[in-house]
């Protein structure tokens, strides 16, 4: 594995290795996770709200990922790295355990149709990945439009036994919005935020 310090982009070379956030941020600050950053709106928000926090973007999309880059490059942020690659992927192999204190996954494809169900970024598999990274009473948030899916996750992590529903991040912070948040508030179409905060022990 191979990172570029000094630059915006985390480059993996293999998965055999994990990641050295103190390596690549060359500091030893709480490191938050977001899993699919798409336009980036979300993202280079938390950046400027949260200065003492180190953020990892991951995106599988390749074009998003030049065009998140080009925007790091023009402005002046310094906690904050990107990582392109597959999701599931990445959270299993590439994360050493309990390194990521929060996690936020915003809108994740449905895809709603049966035959699609196996390309769903929420697995068991998945869930249970989350798990191993997150730090114990660490958090993941999920927002998705779709309330089948929503309880679907749900379901997944509850049935992790590593994570418990709760009502907010402690303490509780103003998340900025998404871009597909900023639509369907417009337009009044419901969406189903979720936080699941990862239990001290993992019951048996």
């Amino acid at each position: 594995m191979n990172t570029a310090h000094k630059s915006f982009e985390i480059k993996v070379r293999t998965f055999t290795q994990h990641l050295d956030s103190s390596s690549i941020f060359a500091n030893t600050q709480p490191v938050w996770l977001e899993i699919g950053f798409g336009v980036g709106k979300f993202l280079l928000e938390m950046c400027r709200m949260f200065p003492c926090i180190n953020f990892i973007g991951l995106e599988n999309d390749g074009l998003r990922h030049k065009n998140m880059l080009d925007k790091l490059y023009k402005r002046s942020i310094s906690n904050v790295r990107i990582l392109y690659g597959n999701a599931a992927l990445s959270v299993k192999y590439l994360f050493s355990p309990e390194s990521v204190e929060a996690v936020f996954i915003n809108f994740p494809d449905p895809w709603p149709k049966d035959r699609h169900e196996k390309n769903r970024l929420f697995t068991a598999e998945f869930a249970c990945s989350l798990a191993s990274i997150v730090s114990p009473r660490g958090h993941v948030r999920i927002i998705t439009d779709v309330l089948s899916y929503a309880e679907h996750i749900e379901m997944l992590m509850i049935g992790s036994r590593a994570f418990k529903k709760s009502e907010c991040f402690e303490p509780p912070i103003q998340f900025p919005t998404t871009t597909f948040q900023d639509r369907f508030i417009e337009e009044s179409i419901p969406f189903y935020p979720a936080v699941f905060r990862k239990v001290e022990y993992a019951e048996p």
